[in-house]
């Protein structure tokens, strides 16, 4: 009975911590954005 408990109570907060995820919209993201590197190991293609 103990181990269907804990398999039932590990199912939901496994369900509940995916549930809670969300993807992040990239185009949503606010602010100014710069790219830094360094010439001396950056390639152009």
């Amino acid at each position: 009975m103990m181990k269907i408990l804990r398999a039932l109570i590990c199912a939901a907060l496994l369900v509940a911590g995916l549930s809670g995820c969300e993807k992040i919209d990239v185009n949503k993201l606010e602010g100014t954005w710069t790219e830094q590197y360094d010439p001396t190991v950056f390639a152009m293609d």
